[in-house]
């Protein structure tokens, strides 16, 4: 929704900002923050518009400026023209872009200013002259907003001709390395920045803006001619220009899934989702090559996959991945106990229930178990299979505990380890039986004692008291089948 222009009077109707006469049959309930004003308020005035969408029920809201102006001189001798330079900046789907930067400068005088909550910047009390109007990068740039392994795939398949990209944002979006061109190279960059082994695009800053009044000659090529990411302003000789208008693109999002607004990393601490996947608990000894095939637990039309999982790296080596499918190496990253995944397939591939998908590959560098040792994490990259019937699955690994006899008792160093809250020490029972844990500080005095009973199985003790200091502690788990002592790092918070 644009309005028709600057409103030359001073009562305001809810239609003056309308685009066109038929629109209003898309509205309802339209009413504005403000429609009359006084002598006082003669100059530039901001406004908000409210309403309805017929269509959709949803409401909406637009932030507007508008000049007063006293036309019939009730409030002054002389028509007034205030110098002032306003608009908003929006997505390719209209929603609002908040906190960018966005300067006014002539190379001589520069104003800066950013968006408000509502995407609208808004300079006055300049010196009249020739400007440039041009945003810069948000305050929060995070590169990876909105980017995501299915924007892979959307690239993928408009280099291969499967689907091609419908916009042209959308193909600035993926000119990742501003050659003015979409190519495989670009489709490289996406992967690498998603698997975090790069942290920038080259060349490229993490937003592009279009002058929103820019037309493409061909919108299927819209590098076929410079693309104008700024405005020229004449405040010499013209008066208020309110309506400035810009298209934000965040670079590599190819379906508009950038969220605004938001500030720092996801902050979810487990990842959720359908179990699609299936691993096989066990314990392993120290040397061992350990291999985790993960099955699926359902028939699925694949086409694509991203996940992060974290590991520790004190007890485990990763090794690499063997694959059933299209997976090279260049799909996954392993650093630093992180091991990141972003693969995808043109043509969808189907799997029926129980075939394993990927095998992952560690040498043990110390005994442990798998299920306490390796997770799912959100961040950087939330578990997500895509299929082209089900769109985007988020999912979860169900540890299956295979149904073996337990011949002795066995324990694991507790994890996490160091801990601030809490850490788990798992253990097998090969029967019932009672098992104490008693904690001891450096001069062998007992900290922490606990008693409880379990059944036979795999079985976990958990540790959530706060320890008198932070530092090294030593800890015995006894059962009637066996002893079993470790060491633990506490940081205190």
């Amino acid at each position: 929704m644009l309005p028709q222009g600057v409103p030359n009077r001073v009562q305001l109707e809810p239609t003056d900002f309308l685009l066109n006469a038929t629109d209003t049959a898309f509205f309802k309930n339209l009413s504005l923050s403000k429609d009359r004003f006084l002598c006082v308020e003669v100059g530039i005035q901001e406004v908000v518009l409210t309403g309805v969408n017929v269509i959709s029920g949803d409401t909406f809201s637009c932030e507007e400026y508008v000049w007063v102006i006293d036309s019939v001189l009730l409030c002054s001798e002389e028509i007034i023209t205030p110098k002032a330079v306003a608009g908003r900046i929006t997505t390719e789907k209209g929603e609002l872009v908040p906190d960018v930067a966005i300067g006014l400068s002539s190379g001589v005088v520069n104003y800066f200013e950013g968006t408000n909550d509502r995407g609208a910047f808004f300079f006055d009390n300049f010196e009249e002259q020739q400007y440039e109007l041009a945003p810069g990068d948000p305050f929060n740039k995070d590169v990876r907003n909105g980017v995501t392994t299915f924007d892979v795939l959307l690239l993928q398949k408009h280099i291969l001709n499967l689907r091609p990209l419908d916009s042209p944002y959308k193909l600035i979006a993926a000119d990742l390395n501003n050659s003015g061109d979409v190519t495989a190279f670009d489709m490289l960059l996406l992967r690498q920045m998603i698997l975090s082994i790069i942290n920038e695009f080259p060349n490229t800053p993490s937003w592009r803006f279009v002058d929103a009044a820019h037309e493409f000659e061909d919108a299927t090529n819209p590098f076929s001619q410079p693309i104008p990411s700024s405005i020229a302003i004449d405040a010499a000789n013209e008066g208020p220009q309110l309506d400035n208008r810009f298209i934000a693109i965040k670079m590599g999002d190819l379906n508009n899934t950038v969220k605004l607004g938001v500030t720092g990393r996801n902050k979810a601490k487990v990842a959720t989702g359908k179990p699609i996947f299936k691993a096989t608990d066990k314990a392993f000894k120290k040397g061992e090559l350990v291999n985790i095939p993960l099955k699926l637990t359902e028939n699925i039309a694949i086409e694509g996959l991203q996940f992060a999982l974290t590991y520790d790296i004190q007890r485990l080596r990763f090794m690499g991945i063997d694959n059933e499918t299209t997976l090279m190496n260049e799909h996954y990253m392993a650093k630093d106990g992180l091991l990141t995944m972003s693969w995808t397939n043109p043509d969808v591939i189907v799997l029926e229930e129980a075939a394993t998908i990927i095998t992952l590959q560690f040498r043990a560098t110390e005994a442990g178990l798998l299920s306490e040792i390796i997770n799912l994490t959100p961040y950087p990259l939330a578990p997500i299979i895509y299929t082209e019937i089900d769109g985007s699955i988020p999912f979860s690994i169900d540890w299956e505990v295979p149904n073996v006899p337990i011949k002795a008792f066995e324990a694991f160093d507790n994890y996490p380890n160091p801990f601030t809250t809490q850490t788990n020490i798992s253990f097998l029972l090969p029967k019932s039986s009672e098992v104490t844990l008693m904690i001891f500080d450096n001069n062998g005095r007992t900290i922490l004692t606990k008693q409880q009973d379990f059944t036979a199985g795999k079985q976990t003790i958990q540790i959530n008291e706060k320890l008198p200091t932070a530092g090294l502690y030593f800890y015995r788990l006894e059962s009637q089948f066996g002893v079993f002592s470790g060491r633990m790092n506490y940081a205190d918070l």
